[in-house]
């Protein structure tokens, strides 16, 4: 499957001061549109867990070497908790055997909102393949691949 850019799609399709994700530039095209640019796209499994088709411009994190550590501060609805989930699933599968820590306020917050949560890492969509497993007594998440990620407070 092609992957899109932003720029791509924005520099055919959209307004580059959009808010929009790339699927949500695409469902205003029509459907011969959708069709013509995108068919390959949209028709492939593989963008049903690709956040960069999904994501809006502001939740994407740079992919800079010296960026290791990450404050997102916004209001309720902004998508925080996804755009870190999905980011630390990059992250985890980018590299096999990565070590990740993923800290919060209490053991609770980062259990019940970063693992466990609606968009924490247990339950964004991933490829059977690649779903993490939680281990509540280690405090951790465990990928197929080696990567892990430990919780902190």
């Amino acid at each position: 499957m092609k992957r899109l850019r932003i720029e791509e799609v924005v520099e055919k399709f959209g307004d580059p001061n959009r808010l929009e994700s790339i699927m949500e530039l695409i469902a205003c095209l029509s459907e011969e549109d959708r069709e013509k640019h995108f068919g390959d796209i949209l028709s492939a499994e593989e963008s049903l867990y690709d956040w960069s088709l999904w994501g809006r411009p502001k939740q994407f994190i740079p992919d800079e070497p010296y960026y290791n550590v990450h404050l997102v501060l916004a209001g309720r609805g902004f998508g925080k908790s996804r755009m870190m989930a999905e980011w630390i699933r990059s992250k985890a599968m980018a590299v096999p055997g990565t070590r990740i820590g993923i800290l919060g306020r209490s053991a609770a917050d980062v259990r019940d909102v970063m693992v466990l949560g609606e968009s924490g890492i247990l339950n964004i969509p991933q490829p059977e393949s690649e779903r993490p497993k939680y281990r509540p007594s280690e405090a951790a998440v465990y990928w197929p691949n080696g990567s892990s990620a430990k919780m902190h407070t």
